[in-house]
């Protein structure tokens, strides 16, 4: 049988790793736009929204929970405006690194405008999260674990 193979080593975004202590809550989207899984999430109003730079009261990432496609092979990996989404606020989860190389204890920025997660800082472009540190190196698909060890809210 032909096929292609993806190997993830670290897991998918979003997905809650190593949860022995982990705390996630639930929040309604109030923004417009979908927040996709592994993304960080800032608290606006009671409700969170996808980080930009109107918003950088980040509590935690969006993480990945078991729901159906909306579209048959759509790829869903997201919460719409309006669901409901689980937000890790304390644990370990898998994130998209877009710039750098993660090493153990390693801080882990976000940028303001787009809510990418980096390893270095950037001027005034980027938020340092002081609770959040790398678990280890990314993986070919750019995934790398993150513990989340101080809750903001």
């Amino acid at each position: 049988m032909a096929g292609k193979v993806l190997k993830w080593t670290n897991g998918y975004p979003g997905q809650v790793s190593r949860s022995i202590d982990d705390i996630i809550e639930s929040f309604a989207n109030s923004d417009t736009n979908a927040i996709p899984f592994g993304a960080p999430v800032a608290l606006v109003s009671g409700n969170v929204k996808n980080v930009s730079a109107d918003n950088t009261v980040i509590i935690g990432i969006a993480a990945r929970t078991v729901k159906t496609e909306e579209t048959y092979g759509g790829h869903d990996a997201k919460y719409k405006a309006n669901e409901m989404v689980d937000v890790i606020k304390r644990g370990t989860v898998c994130v998209t690194v877009s710039t750098g190389s993660p090493a153990a204890g390693g801080t882990v920025y976000v940028v303001k405008a787009t809510g990418a997660i980096r390893t270095t800082a950037d001027s005034s472009n980027t938020v340092e999260m002081s609770g959040w540190k790398f678990k280890g190196p990314k993986d070919s698909n750019n995934v790398a674990e993150i513990v989340l060890t101080e809750r903001v809210f």
